[in-house]
């Protein structure tokens, strides 16, 4: 389990993850440092070396990685404490490893959204369009290719290219065969009436935002 979390884990991670009691858990790492397998260092758990790691890894069958990595997404779910950037970037890896297809989407969208928040728009960019190279593939997930969209469109917005973000709009719209919900149907209308009243078109803004008011 410990080589799945990464070269670096927490105590409570790997009790959470292994479905340990804090005296197995306590055991288990006095017995991984007696054997020189880890150390510790800032009050986490390192290997001692990198190859030890790798081979412990790799020694599992492919099927049982894809498990524990599903196991570790889960468990890292329910207790986020590093920062956000990092917690999502590491849910979309194991997500990603243990095939969990719509989960690892959720977590890269939710990555984009950190970083378009603290103003990272090229890693935000770069967040969305790998949400839209996901989309590409699965014709079932019209709804993340709508938000990933919707980010393009912001971080376009935010560094001044309204153009470029009433065209990702507009791409989403032609799009759309019913799939979207209301919520998000009112929220990509009143995106294209900010713009526009953004570009100086009053009328076409006013007429987007009374079609917001409909599906609200």
């Amino acid at each position: 389990m410990a080589s799945v979390i990464g070269e670096r884990f927490s105590h409570a991670l790997l009790a959470q993850a292994a479905d340990l009691t804090e005296i197995e858990t306590a055991r288990g790492v006095e017995a991984l440092i007696a054997a020189g397998l880890c150390a510790e260092r800032s009050g986490d758990l390192v290997f001692a070396r990198r190859r030890l790691r790798y081979g412990l890894y790799y020694g599992l069958l492919p099927a049982r990685r894809r498990q524990l990595h599903e196991i570790v997404a889960r468990a890292l779910q329910a207790r986020p404490g590093d920062a956000p950037e990092i917690h999502f970037a590491t849910l979309v890896h194991h997500f990603t490893v243990a095939g969990c297809v719509p989960e690892a989407r959720h977590s890269q969208l939710r990555l984009g959204q950190v970083h378009l928040h603290q103003g990272a728009y090229t890693a935000a960019r770069k967040s969305f369009g790998l949400i839209l190279d996901m989309a590409a593939t699965d014709p079932a997930a019209r709804v993340s290719e709508f938000d990933a969209r919707l980010g393009l469109a912001a971080v376009a917005e935010c560094v001044g290219q309204v153009d470029v973000a009433l065209a990702e709009l507009r791409t989403v719209a032609a799009n759309d065969a019913g799939q979207l919900d209301a919520c998000r149907r009112a929220a990509l209308l009143l995106a294209r009436g900010r713009l526009n009243y953004a570009l100086g078109n009053d009328d076409i803004a006013f007429d987007y935002m009374r079609h917001a008011l409909g599906e609200a």
